[in-house]
């Protein structure tokens, strides 16, 4: 998946900017269509895979950007 990053200004997806955003850990795994247990873990790992960080950035028009690279160093710095 490809996501076009249109507005350098707004913010890279974290889970708690995403939880911020649909307002409950279910709002959220619903819009990714996942699991609350999938969110708990994006919490616990301080990462979203970029996929759903794609999803995201789909579902909130923009508001929550998409970063690959950011993805894969918290990935890294959790492992």
């Amino acid at each position: 998946m490809t996501c076009v990053l249109k507005y350098a200004s707004l913010s890279i997806v974290t889970p708690e900017q995403a939880i911020d955003h649909f307002k409950t850990r279910g709002a959220l795994a619903k819009a990714c269509e996942v699991t609350e247990t999938a969110v708990y873990l994006w919490l616990k790992q301080g990462a979203i895979p970029y996929d759903r960080q794609c999803q995201i950035q789909v579902e909130t028009n923009g508001a929550l950007l998409a970063s690959k690279e950011d993805a894969e160093s918290r990935e890294r710095a959790a492992a």
